[in-house]
């Protein structure tokens, strides 16, 4: 999600796109957000991106016969759910006037593609990040250095500028203190957690 933050806060300023222009509706908005640019909708490419990785471990975890979502009935149902909250987040920025459907759409596949990515590859990038040296987080610090730097000076002042800057700081900080606890033995891989906390394993204690 704080990629799909960052990308599409840089996109934002990058184009400079406004938001629609709809008299005949009251945008229903709290705080500054209505002052941002329109393209792409960060909350359709975070909401998309949250679901289409949710999708991708309830369909792995369906396949499992031991598993709650293996019958179709709760397969189904959790499959709903997900689609509902995914059609209320988007459609709700099309609804408040906050979007268009042009910005709506773009943010739908950046967080899509995002959400497919981290759905194949995350446990690839899990173990590439646990088993690297020390030169990860020099290289995390830089790269966050960069991105901050290389982000796109708007027209107008733009608020979305914080929120790319807050999420990519928090992006360099998980994986800074994921490569951090591999390290030091603090991440659930090397029996911290199943060693320090009594009942983990349903023993008695």
């Amino acid at each position: 999600m704080c990629i799909g933050v960052y990308v599409s806060s840089f996109m934002k300023d990058c184009f400079c796109s406004p938001r629609p222009f709809v008299p005949q509706v009251t945008r229903l908005s709290i705080g500054t957000h209505h002052l941002e640019y329109g393209f792409p909708s960060t909350h359709s490419t975070n909401c998309m991106s949250f679901t289409v990785y949710l999708f991708l471990l309830l369909r792995e975890d369906a396949l499992n016969p031991g598993s709650l979502f293996a019958s179709p009935v709760a397969y189904w149902t959790a499959i709903s759910v997900i689609v509902w909250y995914a059609a209320s987040i988007v459609l709700g920025r099309l609804y408040c006037g906050m979007h268009s459907f042009t910005d709506c759409i773009a943010g739908s596949l950046l967080g899509a593609t995002i959400g497919i990515i981290q759905g194949v590859y995350g446990p690839l990038i899990e173990e590439t990040i646990a088993n690297a040296n020390w030169t990860l987080p020099v290289t995390a610090t830089l790269l966050c250095l960069l991105l901050t730097n290389q982000h796109p000076q708007p027209v107008d002042d733009c608020p979305c500028f914080e929120d790319a800057i807050a999420s990519l700081a928090l992006l360099t900080g998980t994986v800074m203190s994921r490569w951090h606890a591999s390290q030091v033995g603090w991440d659930v891989a090397s029996g911290f957690y199943t060693s320090r906390t009594p009942g983990w394993e349903g023993q008695t204690w």
